[in-house]
């Protein structure tokens, strides 16, 4: 999930926008981590929605990787529309959905790959999941952390390995990246001396997690079958990965194409509308929000100083105008 914004209740609602997480970079990895594993499985990515998320766990699956931003007592999902609102999810909520709703298919392993995890992680256990990685309370987890843990906690589980040996492996390598570049050895996936652990393995009182959820022999060797759906057709260059600011104005631009025919982006040559604006038609590729999104270079008219965007039958365009 990655929605562009959270807010503080008060007597004066307070908007404060999220920093963009690498979520392609971990499931570009955890994809070459699948490879490498060698073994036939059915995998699907989608933006992380209520109804996406209610629909995977009706259709069944065996493992569930959440990849977002999480607080101490809830995950911040995305709202549907794909505008970058955001969507929480209490543990409460979460308790009650997965122990209670019927015709539920509950996963063997649940991942949260999220900052402050651990209320989250421990409501998925009430709930009836026998495995679930999370991350300590008021702990942040850096993208690379999540990166390299998961990676090798995935390879270790795909290849017959126990969970509880999975995620020590991917303890160790994310220990062994960090103490290469701290040789202090703070800041570890395992703690430091007198530290507490960063990632936790939670499960029911007395679990050992000595389960094997892909025994050898279980799947058959060959390579996997991504079932994401293939994003449109867009013909935009490749923005920023991380836009600098600008989030809440990346929510306002998404919000306003769900509405309007036509959205034009004003501003000084050097402002970054062009670098908004691509933003902006990646992130609604990435949701499926338009069927086809192109981009069309209108530098000669010197005297356009905006960034024009049309929205036709389920396509998108855009216009670079001379403004920069």
């Amino acid at each position: 999930a990655q929605p562009l914004y959270t807010y503080l209740d008060g007597p004066k609602r307070l908007i404060v926008p999220l920093p963009l997480l690498d979520i392609d970079g971990e499931i570009d990895v955890l994809r070459e981590k699948f490879a490498d594993a060698e073994r036939v499985f059915r995998l699907q990515a989608r933006p992380a929605t209520p109804s996406s998320l209610t629909s995977l766990l009706t259709l069944g699956c065996t493992m569930l990787h959440y990849s977002g931003h999480g607080a101490d007592d809830l995950l911040c999902l995305e709202k549907p529309g794909a505008t970058g609102e955001p969507h929480f999810l209490t543990s409460a909520s979460l308790a009650a959905y997965f122990g209670g709703a019927a015709g539920v298919s509950r996963p063997k392993l649940v991942f949260v790959s999220a900052c402050s995890s651990e209320s989250a992680g421990r409501a998925f256990v009430d709930a009836g999941i026998a495995h679930v990685v999370a991350v300590q309370q008021g702990d942040r987890l850096s993208d690379e952390d999540a990166r390299l843990f998961a990676g090798e906690f995935y390879l270790s589980l795909l290849t017959g390995h126990t969970v509880r040996q999975a995620f020590d492996a991917g303890r160790a390598c994310v220990d062994i990246s960090r103490t290469s570049a701290n040789p202090s050895g703070a800041g570890r996936a395992g703690g430091a001396p007198g530290e507490p652990e960063r990632f936790l393995l939670l499960g029911p009182p007395g679990a050992d997690h000595g389960e094997v959820i892909f025994p050898l022999g279980a799947l058959r060797v060959g390579p996997y079958a991504d079932e994401t759906p293939p994003a449109p057709l867009n013909l935009c260059d490749r923005g920023p990965s991380k836009l600098i600011g600008r989030r809440w104005e990346l929510h306002r631009l998404l919000e306003k194409l769900r509405s309007s025919a036509c959205c034009i982006v004003e501003g000084k040559k050097g402002q970054g509308k062009t670098a908004l604006a691509i933003c902006a038609a990646d992130y609604a590729a990435r949701r499926q929000a338009f069927r086809e999104i192109h981009f069309f270079s209108l530098r000669q008219a010197r005297r356009t100083s905006g960034f024009g965007l049309g929205l036709g039958s389920g396509g998108l365009g855009l216009g670079s105008g001379g403004g920069g």
